[in-house]
């Protein structure tokens, strides 16, 4: 099942794209994956570079650090580099894990 524009990137992509930016937050399931292939699938127009699983992945880190005990400004912007953007998301597993 083709689940992203991205050089048609499939299930197996997907699962160690999403493993590999969620490891420290949360047990990376079935329904997760089922979670970001759902959203991947309504965005509806993706085309290569999109970003749209970017977005899915950072829902899901979001929705993990939603509960943390202290407030979180987050200004993605696309023009802001992928290690930047992985660096925060590490901040916040560790976050969430301790």
């Amino acid at each position: 099942m083709i689940v992203c524009a991205c050089a048609t990137r499939n299930d197996a992509y997907i699962n160690a794209f999403v493993r590999k930016y969620l490891q420290d937050v949360r047990a990376v399931t079935d329904t997760v994956l089922v979670d970001i292939r759902i959203k991947l699938n309504q965005s509806g127009e993706n085309k290569p570079g999109c970003g749209t699983c970017m977005g899915a992945i950072r829902d899901i880190v979001f929705e993990a650090a939603k509960d943390l005990p202290f407030d979180i400004e987050i200004k993605h912007s696309a023009q802001k580099p992928q290690e930047e953007i992985r660096r925060l998301y590490k901040k916040i597993a560790i976050e969430v894990i301790s």
